[in-house]
């Protein structure tokens, strides 16, 4: 932070006010106050605490200036820390512990410690005694930087947190631009992909159909097939039937008539070798059995001997 600007003498070489500011060289080491003895300078430093000493018209209010350094050099001061008297300068500034401060003062011999023997025995090192430092007359006094209070630490928090908030809800709102515009174009994507995968399923589809119509077809051709091979067959086991009851019927009258004409033989052979008298009787004296001989008398075996004996 740039030092705040203060009025600008002309000096003439050789007057006090030059001898009073004497180049100080930048350094590593500190600056020794003893060094720049009688010379004017600015200096900086942050306010540590606020006490009090005693005055001849009683409490004096006293503020301490801790980390000295020179304003020009940045060069470190011994000693470091200083006691001011909270005189009106520093009082219409309204300090606080923490904040940074730039003053000008001469530097020259100072008494420092306390007058009280007691309190000397009981501080020790604290003996009134003669050092180089400030006077109590400053030529000027100002307040580069404000230490932050709780309140303004707060307040910069919350400032930061609503920063925060706002950068957050508009990466939210990018980041929402983005994804809509990645989920529109997976959108097309995906009905694209739908398409074709409708057109592929649609061409499936009917080719599928053709070939069940074509399979219905054939089925239903190999149904007629069947049906007419059912009834050629219904047909030829009508006609198997009715032969074989044509034949069965034959059968049975074959057999009928070859078991009447068996039983009527035998009753003429046994007339035969009974040797019945009545030619013309049919054994049973029934008349039938003549007409039943009567074609039959001469026997396919060839034996005579039936013909012979009617």
């Amino acid at each position: 932070m740039p030092l705040p600007q203060q009025r600008r003498h002309k000096e003439e070489p050789g007057s006090r006010r030059s001898r009073n500011k004497a180049a100080v060289l930048p350094s590593k080491e500190a600056l020794e106050l003893s060094s720049i003895h009688g010379q004017v300078h600015q200096f900086r430093g942050f306010v540590d605490r606020f006490g009090g000493k005693q005055g001849q018209s009683g409490i004096m209010p006293t503020l301490c200036i801790r980390s000295l350094c020179h304003a020009a050099t940045g060069r470190a001061v011994d000693p470091d820390h200083w006691w001011f008297r909270l005189s009106q300068e520093w009082s219409e500034l309204g300090l606080q512990p923490g904040d940074e401060v730039l003053f000008t003062a001469k530097v020259h011999h100072r008494t420092k410690g306390f007058v009280d023997q007691v309190l000397s025995k009981k501080y020790e090192g604290r003996v009134r005694q003669k050092v180089t430092g400030f006077g109590g007359n400053l030529r000027s006094v100002a307040l580069i930087r404000r230490a932050q209070r709780p309140l303004d630490r707060e307040l910069e928090l919350r400032h930061k947190l609503k920063e925060r908030e706002l950068q957050m809800s508009k990466e939210l709102k990018e980041r929402e631009q983005q994804l809509s515009q990645q989920l529109s174009k997976r959108e097309l994507e995906f009905i694209r992909g739908l398409n074709v995968q409708e057109r592929q399923m649609t061409q499936e589809l009917k080719r599928r159909e053709l070939q069940m119509n074509q399979d219905l077809q054939e089925q239903e051709q190999w149904i007629c097939e069947v049906e007419r091979m059912y009834r050629s067959l219904e047909r030829r086991i009508g006609h198997m039937a009715h032969d074989l009851s044509r034949q069965k019927r034959r059968a049975l009258v074959a057999m009928a008539c070859a078991l009447g004409i068996g039983f009527t033989g035998g009753g003429v052979l046994s007339w035969r070798l009974a040797g019945s008298g009545s030619v013309g009787a049919a054994p049973g004296g029934s008349p039938a059995a003549e007409e039943v001989l009567g074609p039959n008398r001469n026997d396919r075996s060839g034996n005579p001997s039936l013909a012979q004996g009617q």
